[in-house]
């Protein structure tokens, strides 16, 4: 009897909980309108543009707050940084870090100008120079619009050369005011930013960026070091344009004339020297009281060389001779 009466309570419990949901579900019917799975599913959902970038903002946040917090920091850097330029002049770079370099196109970040006074070799080495920050940092470049027709370095250099890309800066892409700083001082941070972040990484690519607010480098730098470390890297930025190259070809032919010999058809080499003289003598004049090499000190180098390069061909000659 106990038992039959455990059962009919189980079934009116049951028989309650069903006639319960029942009700539920009638309720909810009139509160929401039921469509079709095939409606549902093209259904889309519509949200103000504001509301859509605030919950990408809260996702966004919420995935770098738990990335951070799962981030382990290293107990031994990758790679020891060597002196700070700051320090000892010199220009050191990580060679087992790299950088991921920020989008050129990525108008939020910020980015260097550097200075682009000075003639044609100022410009190359000013140009070489900005772009090994982007190389070594990965940080965003800019050269400025052209102000005056000698004074601007894009349009200088791609006279010249066929492949000058570092873009020239435009208000709409590259905001805010640069902060003024010399070559050294900017390397230095930016080798100490690298330093720094290695601690964070869990491989040895750092992809946020190194840099906090645009700068403008006004000084004139030639890192001798840096550049001749990277010299194919350099060499590869400087691709004449073939007309320059023809006319180049054209003058060295009118001085082969008296030699019955051109650039293509000849049997000895050829040997170039650039003299810089216009700005050049100035310096030397009000800097160190010097003045320009003349005409007989070159023509005795000149001839100093050639017997050097043929005693030494007389002599290599002579050691190639199989005794008698």
């Amino acid at each position: 009897m106990g038992v039959f009466q455990q059962k009919r309570t189980i079934t009116r419990m049951l028989g309650f909980l069903c006639l319960f949901n029942a009700l539920v579900i009638i309720g909810l019917s009139y509160r929401q309108q039921w469509v079709p799975l095939k409606e549902a599913n093209n259904t889309v959902l519509k949200l103000p543009r504001a509301a859509l970038e605030n919950l990408l903002k809260i996702y966004r946040n919420a995935v770098a707050s738990k990335t951070k917090q799962h981030a382990v920091p290293r107990l031994t850097p990758i790679e020891k940084p060597k002196t700070y330029p700051s320090k000892s002049g010199c220009f050191p770079y990580f060679s087992k870090l790299g950088v991921q370099a920020v989008a050129e196109n990525d108008c939020n970040k910020p980015y260097v100008t550097m200075n682009k006074s000075g003639r044609l070799g100022n410009k190359m080495c000013q140009y070489a120079s900005l772009y090994l920050l982007r190389h070594l940092f990965g940080v965003r470049l800019a050269t400025h619009k052209q102000v005056a027709i000698f004074d601007e370095m894009h349009t200088t250099l791609d006279k010249i050369f066929k492949n000058i890309d570092i873009p020239v800066k435009k208000p709409d892409c590259f905001v805010g005011d640069a902060r003024g700083t010399t070559y050294t001082s900017l390397y230095d941070k930016l080798y100490r930013a690298e330093a720094t972040a290695q601690n964070t990484i869990t491989s040895n690519i750092i992809i946020e960026s190194l840099l906090d607010t645009p700068y403008h480098i006004y000084n004139f730098p030639a890192p001798r070091d840096l550049l001749l470390e990277h010299r194919n890297l350099i060499h590869s930025l400087f691709n004449f344009r073939d007309e320059v190259k023809q006319n180049a070809i054209r003058n060295i032919d009118n001085v082969l004339r008296s030699f019955n010999a051109t650039y293509h058809h000849r049997d000895f080499p050829i040997v170039t020297v650039h003299v810089r003289r216009t700005d050049y003598e100035r310096h030397l004049k009000n800097r160190f009281n010097l003045t320009q090499l003349d005409k007989l000190y070159f023509i005795n180098a000149f001839e100093f060389y050639k017997k050097r390069f043929c005693g030494s061909s007389e002599q290599v000659i002579k050691d190639l001779k199989p005794p008698m």
